[in-house]
């Protein structure tokens, strides 16, 4: 992980198989943070790779009024993998 500033890091990994994939990132509880919201996602052990949860909003993250709040919506995450997550309640 590249840290860039005390605020900001940069990860990029790359591979060709989902073996090495599994071998580097193993089952387990991946944490996210954003600003001051947290999502945790939980892999199995083996799990298969779920579809990534989407932003939504982007129509309106177009004219944000810096002055007032907006809040992105985050779709849900595919439980079929056997992958669940944790989001926040609400926000700021």
């Amino acid at each position: 992980m590249l840290e860039i500033d005390s605020n900001l890091f940069d990860f990029l990994g790359s591979t060709n198989s989902f073996a090495n994939l599994s071998a580097a990132f193993p089952g387990g509880d991946y944490t996210f943070s954003i600003s001051n919201e947290t999502i945790t996602l939980n892999v199995p052990a083996g799990a298969a790779l779920p579809n990534p949860p989407q932003l939504s909003g982007f129509a309106g993250a177009q004219t944000i009024n810096a002055a007032s709040a907006f809040t992105p919506g985050l779709g849900e995450v595919d439980a079929s993998a056997g992958v669940s997550a944790s989001f926040p309640s609400g926000g700021e």
